[in-house]
């Protein structure tokens, strides 16, 4: 593949709402956690992810990156996904490569004890980010 087709290919990141089951310590009406047989009631409850907001946080987030470039490329990164009103947003290959840099960090993080971005709540988000649409033109 010649340079030039390299710089053509884009990547779809899919930004549509949905989302999560969060389980919970369940409360009684004054505020108080319901116990049953000592330990504290659950409850299930279906909540819109965040994943404009989150995406945004972890990309501004202090540390995940060694280069002012990047740094700011993160920055702009960020700013387009909390104002696009659309479904999905076209990213360029250097966007990409910010947005899974700062996706593979936190998750890192996560395996050393240093944050907390996995499991079920995250999934979602981690995949769309992975398994973004390449879009050559």
């Amino acid at each position: 593949m010649s340079e030039n087709k390299k710089e053509l290919k884009k990547y779809r990141l899919d930004l549509s709402e949905y989302t999560i089951t969060l389980t919970e310590p369940e409360r009684s009406q004054d505020g108080k956690l319901v116990i049953v047989d000592g330990q504290p009631a659950t409850v299930k409850k279906e909540v819109d992810y965040p994943l404009r907001d989150n995406l945004s946080s972890w990309l501004r987030s202090a540390g995940m990156f060694r280069t002012a470039e990047d740094v700011a490329e993160a920055v702009g990164l960020a700013r387009e996904i909390r104002l696009c009103t659309a479904e999905f947003l076209i990213l360029d290959e250097k966007e990409k490569t910010v947005l899974r840099a700062v996706m593979n960090k936190r998750i890192e993080m996560t395996a050393d004890g240093q944050d907390n971005v996995g499991g079920e709540i995250h999934e979602e988000a981690i995949c769309r980010v992975v398994n973004m649409e390449v879009i050559e033109e």
